[in-house]
């Protein structure tokens, strides 16, 4: 009991021995500083990507997508997180088979973990192919997850999992590998 009681005066003496008081003509300096190339924070920006990905029927595709991102923080008055919003257009194929879609994702991001960021979304758009046995024009939905790590304060690297199904019937999954460009003063 006694040695525990010594270890709380130690640990709140140096603590509270740490901490300082600035004066009034002092500018007080930014508590958590974040490094600029964990990427953007508490700013809207467009981002472009380039993505490759395999989905279940080893149809390899690559993806152009543009988006706009708003990495706010969580607004607690109107209960918005920080969201995205991306439209992309793909295309693949495996011998015969081809198809191309145009799509958009709505996601929502997870708060950052350093240079980590990930988020869920949703995701729909229209397809044509020769996708025995589905050929021609079809609609699709999807879910998806996004973990994405900033390697300058413009560019991302990212992997997205997504699991979609076509209206007419079907469903597959697809991995993609993205590299994201993120341009300041473009927004």
């Amino acid at each position: 009991m006694a040695m525990r009681s010594l270890w709380i005066i130690l640990i709140m003496t140096s603590v509270l021995g740490t901490t300082t008081t600035a004066r009034a003509d002092e500018v007080p300096q930014a508590v958590g500083r974040r490094p600029a190339w964990w990427g953007p924070h508490d700013e809207q920006r467009w981002v472009f990507a380039a993505s490759m990905g395999t989905d279940s029927d080893d149809v390899t595709s690559g993806r152009l997508s543009v988006g706009y991102w708003d990495t706010s923080p969580y607004d607690h008055q109107y209960h918005e997180p920080p969201m995205h919003l991306d439209a992309w257009l793909s295309y693949g194929q495996k011998g015969d088979q081809k198809v191309g879609r145009l799509g958009a994702n709505y996601g929502a991001f997870s708060p950052p973990l350093g240079p980590l960021r990930g988020d869920g979304h949703i995701l729909g758009g229209v397809e044509h192919g020769q996708i025995q046995p589905h050929d021609g024009w079809g609609l699709f939905a999807g879910l998806g997850l996004d973990l994405g790590i900033w390697v300058h304060n413009e560019w991302q690297l990212a992997v997205e999992a997504n699991r979609s199904f076509r209206l007419s019937g079907g469903t597959w999954n697809m991995v993609l590998f993205a590299v994201r460009y993120a341009p300041r003063g473009f927004s």
